[in-house]
């Protein structure tokens, strides 16, 4: 408990009087935000860019009501004495200018700033030049000159003997402008200026976290009566989607709490509740005799299923309970989302779990809003063929996508257009033509992308300039001990085409690793940076026909949401293999195919698997039209 108190995320009590200090003054509540200042006695050095902006132009302008009313009147932000005597000082000078030496006065005589004022000789000569009744030519001169630049003074009295007085204003009036805008950039950098609408984004991605664990239901945010949702209510006691585990599952968490055989090799990580999934739960969609499902995808939030067909339709589920979302109006009204001209191929949700895009066969990309259906952006000719697989950035502001053209390219969000391409020079040279199997995001900011192609290669690219970093010849042709033939050698005599790398995922606690999976059943997990397999995950050989080890590859991958387990999904006998990662032991298999009769086995073979980000679950895809729930 110690521990856990120590991991949580301390906000200073002052930095959340000055959240509520913030929405206060955005919504015009002066008097209430003065009062908070009065009881709280809280410095305000922030304001939003907006108004830092609207200040310093203010200042610039001469627009000194507005200034004096955000020190004075409403009080919602504070600055040195300094900067603040220096403002009041300008104004009074500019009001001597103008005769208005009233206004002046009482500047020097009632502002508790100039009554504390140290430099007893500047406010006599301010209350001098307030006192004469008209200014002569070389007074103005020196009004806004200070004491220090006596000199530059002279030499600019000696120039202007014999000008005229507009020419005398001129000079004044340029002097003046020069000393606004010091006092402009005093004040900007008096000041730190933060985004506003601080505490609504903060509470609106606390919401969003709260829907993402599933603690907000689709029937909250689907209603139209805003009174229906209880911002209040307290949640922690709902059930969620992973309620169900097995018995089976508890017995064993109760053996090994009690020090069973795998107590003593437990995965370093704080959060021991990831579990291996092994029991089948439910079956997920259903679809037509004719209708093909040819990929997946599991939202963000966990709550929905995505499923692409070969006849060009996309469908949501729900994943509670695997039936399609009649939530969303088009699905209800069976206006389902459609790729007119080809086979869906590829799907991603974005981050924030708000928009799906879709690929098909032709290399054509759509990007969907998901409650409303509406297609808000179309890529027609992303790639030359089909897209295998697709990956939102982490700022869901870029589209990484792979395809049979042998290219990953980035695609642009708000631009519609393809930002970089990401070049495998063999493709590029001869006419050779390699498809490129997969490509995603890698490194601790996704600053890197990896890509995987047919001919074996994996190359580790620049996110931003798509220059090659790094070239991995066949990572998963792995040389036996004592071997000292070169890696050349060794890949011209073996069938190269058996170890390419079929699909890859993100190592959740390091994202520099990542794992690959392949031909002649290989996985592994692999540094992207240096090319150094970290481990290798292997079957029990004995009960797995050679035939099949050497005619079958691991079609699908992916990793528990704590990175404690991983998921292999084997393309020809649609075997799900589970290992743990610290030490790469084998834990179980699951039929992908669940229930399914024998004689329909026959003719499966597995197309993808992929974990819950949210709990203990996989959803597998088999053909034909298999898709399946697992859990723990």
């Amino acid at each position: 408990e110690e521990e856990e108190q120590k991991e949580l995320v301390r906000v200073d009590s002052e930095d959340v009087l000055k959240l509520v200090f913030q929405f206060l003054s955005e919504q015009n509540l002066y008097k209430t935000a003065k009062t908070l200042l009065q009881e709280t006695d809280m410095d305000v050095d922030f304001v939003t860019e907006k108004s830092v902006s609207k200040l310093t132009t203010s200042i610039l302008a001469g627009e000194w009501e507005f200034v004096l009313d955000h020190f004075y009147n409403k009080n919602i932000i504070s600055v040195s004495e300094n900067v603040l005597e220096k403002i009041l000082t300008q104004i009074a000078l500019e009001m001597i200018e103008i005769r208005d030496v009233e206004v002046a006065k009482a500047i020097l005589r009632e502002t508790e700033t100039m009554k504390r004022c140290k430099d007893k000789s500047k406010m006599r000569r301010l209350e001098a030049l307030a006192g004469m009744p008209k200014l002569p030519g070389e007074i103005l001169m020196s009004l806004y000159v200070d004491e220090k630049d006596a000199g530059k003074l002279e030499k600019d009295d000696n120039a202007m003997k014999g000008a005229s007085m507009e020419e005398i204003k001129e000079k004044v009036t340029k002097m003046k402008l020069k000393r606004r805008k010091a006092i402009a950039e005093d004040v900007q950098s008096a000041l730190r200026s933060v985004k506003p609408n601080v505490l609504m984004n903060l509470l609106g991605d606390a919401f969003k976290w709260r829907r993402h664990c599933g603690f907000v239901s689709e029937s909250m945010l689907s209603s139209n009566d805003n009174s229906s949702f209880d911002v209040f209510l307290d949640r922690s006691n709902l059930k969620d989607i992973f309620s169900h585990s097995s018995a089976g599952g508890k017995k064993r968490k109760n053996r090994d709490a009690e020090g069973g055989e795998n107590n003593n090799n437990k995965y370093d990580y704080k959060n021991v509740n990831d579990d291996y999934v092994r029991a089948e739960k439910r079956s997920i969609g259903k679809f037509g005799k004719k209708s093909v499902v040819n990929c997946l995808a599991i939202s963000p939030d966990g709550l929905s299923v995505a499923t692409g067909t070969a006849d060009g339709f996309v469908e949501l589920w729900k994943f509670s309970n695997g039936k399609l979302r009649t939530d969303l109006k088009y699905q209800n009204d069976d206006e389902l989302l459609l790729h007119e001209n080809g086979k869906v191929t590829a799907l991603a949700f974005s981050p924030d779990f708000e928009t799906l895009a879709s690929a098909d066969s032709t290399g054509v990309i759509k990007v969907w809003r998901i409650q409303t259906g509406r297609c808000v952006r179309t890529y027609p000719s992303a790639h030359h063929g089909a897209i295998t697989k697709m990956e939102f950035s982490a700022d869901g502001n870029g589209l990484l996508t792979s395809g049979f053209d042998g290219m990953a390219r980035l695609h642009g969000l708000k631009s519609g257009k393809t930002l970089k391409e990401y070049v495998n020079p063999t493709v590029s040279s001869g006419g050779i033509t390699e498809q490129c199997e997969c490509a995603i995001f890698c490194g601790t900011d996704k600053e890197f992308i990896l890509a995987a192609y047919s001919n074996g290669l994996v190359l580790l690219f620049d996110a931003k300039t798509a220059e090659i970093l790094k070239e991995h010849k066949h990572p998963l042709l792995t040389k036996k001990s004592g071997d000292d033939k070169s890696s050349d050698d060794a890949s011209k005599e073996a069938h190269v085409s058996e170890f390419v790398v079929k699909d890859m995922c993100r190592d959740p606690l390091s994202f520099d690793k990542v794992f690959l999976c392949g031909g002649a059943m290989k996985l592994v997990s692999f540094d992207a940076k240096t090319g150094k397999i970290e481990r290798t995950f292997n079957a029990p050989t004995t009960s797995i026909p050679s035939e099949i080890i050497a005619n079958t590859a691991y079609i699908s991958v992916s990793v528990s949401r704590k990175g404690e387990y991983i998921y292999a999904a084997n393309e020809c006998n649609a075997i799900v293999r589970c290992w743990r990662v610290n030490d790469a032991k084998f834990v179980c298999e699951t039929d992908a195919r669940g229930d399914v009769a024998e004689g329909d086995k026959d003719t499966s073979h597995c197309l993808a698997c992929e974990t819950h980000p949210q709990g203990n679950a996989i959803v597998t895809l088999s053909s034909p039209n298999i898709c399946k729930l697992f859990t723990a």
